[in-house]
């Protein structure tokens, strides 16, 4: 059965204020046709204190996982939730991200923008003195194209995702993400 491995990390976020910013993340595919192999599906990076000048946060976690699959349907995507220490020390929410990992081999960085629901004037000025900016109760609508389209967001971030992928047994299942063809 073919294999996709991605083996990297995530490198670090920008554009976020606060004392210190961390991740939540996610590696999810959308089908039965993946099944996880070993390495970790979920996890968190570390609270970093972004830099003042740059307002970017260095995290280097490791992304270690590798999948096998019977079709490409249903390509594995990354999901990221972001929080910021707000002046307060309170842990509040920051931004989505999310992106489609790669199917190209070898090593790709990508820059995944991030956003967050767009509250009403009330929601924002509660966020600035209370806390608690505006979040989606279902998190499937960040990685759901149909519906995202139709919601209000406010750009956050980035976040840069650095991958290396390694394909094995692709050739002798006749599965090709390289557009070669099929040897006989």
């Amino acid at each position: 059965m073919p294999e996709v491995h991605f083996i990297g990390s995530i490198v670090g976020a920008s554009g976020f204020k606060g004392k210190a910013v961390f991740g939540k993340f996610a590696i999810e595919s959308d089908n039965a046709q993946w099944k996880v192999i070993r390495g970790s599906v979920r996890g968190r990076t570390f609270s970093s204190i972004p830099d003042e000048n740059t307002t970017y946060a260095c995290w280097n976690h490791p992304v270690d996982v590798c999948f096998s699959c019977t079709g490409l349907l249903g390509w594995p995507k990354f999901f990221i939730e972001l929080f910021f220490l707000d002046d307060d020390d309170r842990i509040d929410f920051a931004g989505y991200g999310f992106c489609y990992l790669p199917a190209r081999l070898g090593r790709t960085t990508l820059t995944i923008a991030t956003f967050r629901p767009r509250g009403s004037l009330a929601d924002d000025l509660s966020a600035k003195f209370v806390g608690g900016y505006p979040q989606y109760a279902d998190k499937t609508v960040v990685m759901d194209g149909a519906e995202r389209w139709r919601e209000r967001t406010v750009s956050t971030g980035t976040v840069q995702l650095d991958i290396n992928v390694v394909h094995k047994g692709f050739r002798d299942d006749m599965i090709f993400t390289d557009g070669s063809p099929a040897v006989m």
